[in-house]
């Protein structure tokens, strides 16, 4: 079954926002070794949890493909 545009454009809007959380965690990443270790760590606590929406930003993605949106474990 096709999706209908508003469905397209949620999925692909998912995906962008996931890719910006990558994206900036990755350059977050990169400035953490110019970081003293205390300020290092709570960045790379940042950086879990870009990754971690990230991750679930890509699964409602998939989940909007397939044509159905469930409620995240």
């Amino acid at each position: 079954m096709p999706l209908d545009y508003s469905t397209q454009q949620l999925r692909v809007t998912f995906a962008e926002l996931a890719f910006h959380s990558e994206s900036i965690a990755m350059v977050l990443d990169q400035a953490i070794q110019e970081l003293p270790a205390g300020y290092a760590a709570n960045i790379a606590d940042v950086i879990a949890l870009l990754k971690d929406d990230a991750d679930k930003l890509r699964t409602l993605a998939e989940r909007t493909q397939g044509g159905s949106i469930r409620v995240l474990d």
